[in-house]
């Protein structure tokens, strides 16, 4: 068929003829599910990839403490950028989800244009570090507010670029004419979980996204 002299190429008939066009014809729905298939299995091999790469490090004990305080002038500057691109070689090997196959039922969300989105998930956490997530929550079937008693660690997602702040928060103090009936007062705690999650966009834009949960409620203080 693509021999250099024309008169040693098959003719249409031979062509027609030939086993390869006596099999089964393929629909295209048989082939859109196939490459379906296929893509999926890439994506799961890339996935897997990232994982095996991030156990290793760990086993390596290249994890360092996460928390860095740029305000200390006695913390060493190279030591400083030594754990920053430890930070982000890891956050590297995070997958960014795509913002079109999440739903959002009553999250904040704002969307950025910028080109490092790593450093963008960084100053995020710094922000939050920072302020301890100290502040008044107005929480669902809850006449009043409550505000921040205690913090917990945050922790970053083992496969996704994403953060998890945990507190607990209990309602805000009243002043009462009877002092001994305020003393006597128990007060519930409740455990909120905040979600920070990065998201592909089209155009290389990113959604930061932003979900408050109350999930648990430790009895009270």
């Amino acid at each position: 068929m693509v021999a250099f002299n024309p008169k040693e190429r098959l003719t249409m008939k031979q062509l027609l003829a030939h086993e390869w066009l006596q099999k089964e014809k393929r629909t295209i729905a048989f082939i859109k599910a196939d490459f379906d298939k296929r893509k999926a299995t890439v994506e799961q091999e890339a996935h897997d990839a990232r994982e095996e790469k991030r156990v290793k490090r760990k086993k390596r004990g290249d994890a360092k403490d996460a928390k860095v305080n740029r305000g200390d002038l006695h913390v060493d500057l190279e030591e400083a950028k030594e754990h920053r691109k430890t930070k982000f070689d890891e956050w590297k090997e995070l997958e960014i989800r795509n913002y079109a196959d999440q739903t959002y039922p009553t999250q904040t969300q704002f969307f950025t244009k910028v080109t490092d989105i790593l450093t963008c998930f960084e100053e995020i956490n710094d922000y939050i570090d920072a302020t301890d997530m100290k502040g008044e929550f107005d929480l669902k079937e809850k006449a009043e507010p409550y505000h921040h008693h205690a913090q917990y660690p945050k922790k970053i997602n083992s496969s996704y670029l994403k953060v998890r702040y945990e507190c607990d928060v209990i309602p805000d103090e009243e002043e009462e004419e009877d002092e001994e009936e305020t003393k006597a007062e128990t007060k519930e705690k409740i455990t909120l979980g905040i979600n920070v999650e990065i998201l592909a966009c089209k155009d290389k834009n990113h959604c930061v996204d932003f979900s408050l949960k109350e999930y648990k409620v430790n009895g009270v203080v």
